[in-house]
């Protein structure tokens, strides 16, 4: 019975890393036409024009871009995503306009 039970464990923990793979492969963001779309399944989209501020965070692995827009939502961007240092000055050069 105790092989049934790692065999199970085994195949929960190979479900769940293969569903974080799907996300992270997933996980995209784009800008086209002057909208920001930020996600992978789920995905939110906003105006440039709707940022009112850029903070750009950088952590001991990583950075990560926190943007407020005008409706008081926020955004964070994970520094992890290809062409970040990029993408940040972009962003940046539009935030508070």
């Amino acid at each position: 019975m105790d092989f049934l039970k790692f065999a199970s464990f085994l195949w929960l923990f190979a479900l769940f890393a293969a569903s974080v793979g799907a996300y992270f492969l997933k996980y995209r963001v784009t800008i086209e036409g002057g909208r920001v779309s930020v996600g992978s399944y789920f995905k939110r989209e906003f105006s440039i024009s709707d940022i009112v501020e850029v903070r750009r965070i950088d952590g001991s692995r990583s950075a990560q871009l926190e943007i407020s827009l005008r409706n008081g939502r926020n955004v964070t961007i994970s520094g992890l995503v290809a062409d970040f240092d990029s993408l940040a000055s972009l962003i940046t050069g539009h935030g508070g306009r």
